[in-house]
């Protein structure tokens, strides 16, 4: 399919935004709603009529989506298109082409089963014999922070080991050959679930890993996987028990030295060596309760925040991805689920046996606080084409519920990956009466010529909402809602709460090849800057008010774009918010108010998780709110 190059400029501000169902936190970890059970690659939820469809099974989706790739034609003529498309349309003009070369060669290694990586011969001898790193770390935040710590100072040393070493495109080839002679001889002894990478497959690594050296968000992406992937994004109701889990990765206390497997050099005089990598240290998988939902088959059957999830069905689950415990869990509404839970502080465990429904979760979800009154709660999931008018109807349907019209508005952006900059404009604009939302700023070269000087986006007056708000943000926080947690805080609009957001300032858009067919290289094309000049990419919006998750001030060890490899630098700046000069005003009336504190204090243990940094940023609000009132005593 030829058509217009470059899709309608959306701009991609999240990895995916159908990938919004799903957020990192801690190493790896994720947070996923067993309500939703929408993950990127999973089937949408059985329609009304179809009572009795059998739940996705994970291993079949993931069949499906490699079967996608099988399809596709990729070869040489395919990689140096993509190889063309950067040079013309990347952000960053000069690419280091070692690096990148270098990188597509081992992801071409990592194709072969057992994978075989690429390591500077010199690095090779000096470390070939280290002793396996052992940690005494005492808990598993500080555990994460030290094995994070190594890998950069490896990262590191190895990169300064390839800046002395010539590796370029006749390299590669030489890789990608060795590839396919291994492929041919593991026809011969592999076992049955064993995949033989094709001449196809392996180059389409190869320009994986090529684009990966770039930034760790510019990539292929299969267009039937794409598109699947985004209609979902509108489809959130399905059969299950109304829970948010969350996985944790528990670290162990040791790292292998993985370069202890057989090396090899393709030609004696290259100064690298290729080692087939031995096993890594296994790092468990874990499934905890974030939360059932109140009023739900979950909250209602017994089931607690904190409750870890030892076995579905009898069968247990420890090391299975998330997506997989997700999937087991749900199924058609009438049926049960049995649990199989651990709950803290108990010696025995507890089965617990939930009946399955109809959940439904929108994009856009409010209510009026309990203990605020005429103070509005909105969460936003995800930038989507709705989002704006569900924004909209939602502060229309609560502001009637209150005599008198709403007070202020706890805006909640917390786990939202992002998506369309067109909605985070609207957005913005719906709560700025005047001054920038938004620039954003590309190479101006090849195909984004067109798009000619910097894109600005200003607030316009009609229309404008006025009401005092909070924004809570996290680690979650990404894309699309830090442009709208900076443009409401640069602006001066209104208080940031909560923790320092995800840090992704870059801009991504879809390609349409002209030598292939049913892929879209996905590129990074341009930055994009808040109203006061500054980028966050990698800094991040630091909140005005910072709020760990729980009242302990202990927040997990957070995901950001600086634990990304390759990722795009930071662009230095001082900044200083708006709030700055009156939360000093109001912090007394916030120590007053204490009714997070004082919610926390009575309940400790909850069964359905106590928000702690949403009442944190209510309590705030209230204080705003006798400020612009001219009440703050």
């Amino acid at each position: 399919m030829k058509f217009n190059r470059l899709l309608p400029l959306l701009v991609l501000f999240s990895c995916f935004f159908a990938c919004d169902a799903t957020a990192q936190r801690g190493d790896g970890s994720q947070a996923l709603s067993a309500a939703v059970g929408l993950a990127s690659g999973e089937e949408p939820a059985a329609k009304e009529s179809d009572d009795k469809a059998p739940p996705a099974n994970p291993e079949d989706e993931e069949a499906r989506y490699e079967k996608y790739w099988d399809e596709i034609n990729f070869d040489w003529d395919q990689f140096d298109e993509v190889l063309d498309l950067v040079a013309s349309e990347y952000i960053e003009k000069d690419v280091d082409q070692r690096r990148a070369f270098v990188t597509a060669a081992a992801f071409a290694l990592a194709s072969l089963e057992p994978a075989y990586d690429l390591v500077p011969e010199s690095y090779y001898l000096a470390h070939k014999d280290d002793a396996d790193l052992r940690f005494e770390a005492k808990d598993r935040d500080e555990n994460i922070r030290l094995r994070r710590a190594e890998a950069r100072k490896t990262q590191d040393e190895m990169q300064a080991a390839w800046a002395k070493i010539d590796f370029g495109r006749p390299d590669l080839e030489r890789v990608v050959a060795f590839v396919e002679k291994k492929a041919v001889a593991m026809k011969k002894t592999a076992k049955d679930k064993v995949k033989i990478p094709t001449h196809a497959k392996i180059l389409i690594s190869a320009a994986q890993g090529y684009l990966y050296s770039l930034d760790p968000h510019s990539s292929l992406v299969s267009q039937r996987a794409w598109d699947e992937s985004t209609e979902k994004t509108h489809d959130a109701s399905f059969d299950g028990i109304g829970a948010v889990l969350t996985q944790r990765w528990e670290p162990g206390n040791s790292v292998k030295n993985r370069l202890r497997g057989k090396s090899l050099k393709i030609k004696p005089t290259d100064g690298f060596t290729l080692v087939e990598l031995a096993k890594e240290d296994e790092m468990v998988q874990k499934t905890f309760v974030e939360s059932p939902m109140q009023g739900q088959p979950a909250a209602i059957a017994g089931l607690w925040a904190g409750d870890e999830i030892l076995a579905v069905d009898g069968k247990p689950v420890e090391g299975m991805p998330l997506t997989k415990v997700v999937s087991m869990i749900r199924g058609p509404r009438g049926t049960q689920v049995k649990l199989t839970v651990q709950r803290p502080g108990e010696l025995e465990t507890r089965e617990i046996a939930i009946p399955r429904s109809r959940i439904k979760v929108t994009n856009v979800e409010g209510r009026l606080l309990e203990h605020h009154p005429g103070i509005a709660f909105i969460k936003l999931t995800g930038f989507i084409e709705t989002s704006y008018g569900e924004l909209v109807d939602e502060l229309k349907r609560l502001d009637s519920e209150v005599e008198g019209g709403l007070r202020g508005l706890v805006f909640d952006l917390r786990l939202n990956s992002g998506g369309l900059l067109q909605q985070a404009v609207e957005i913005s604009d719906l709560f700025l009466a005047k001054g920038n939302i938004v620039t954003v700023k590309n190479r101006k070269s090849g195909l984004m010529a067109m798009l000619g000087s910097d894109e600005v986006y200003k607030a316009h007056e009609k229309g404008t909402i006025g009401l005092p708000m909070v924004v809570l943000t996290d680690d979650g926080s990404a894309s699309a809602s830090e442009i709208v947690a900076s443009a409401i805080q640069d602006n001066g609009r209104g208080i940031v709460v909560g923790e320092r957001t995800f840090g992704k300032a870059s801009v991504q858009t879809l390609i349409s090849p002209r030598k292939g067919e049913g892929y879209y290289v996905k590129l990074t094309i341009a930055r994009y800057y808040g109203p006061s000049g500054r980028t966050i990419q990698v800094v991040g919006v630091q909140p005005d008010v910072d709020v760990a998750p729980t009242r302990d001030g202990k927040a997990p060890v957070g995901f950001r774009e600086e634990d990304l490899s390759n990722h795009l630098p930071p662009i230095a700046a001082e900044y200083t918010s708006p709030a700055t000069a009156l939360l000093p005003q109001l912090s007394d009336c916030v120590k007053q108010m204490g009714i997070a504190d004082s919610i926390a204090k009575a309940n400790p243990n909850p069964q359905v998780k106590f928000d702690y940094q949403l009442f944190v940023g209510a309590d705030w609000l209230e204080c705003l709110v006798r400020h612009s009132e001219g009440r703050l005593e």
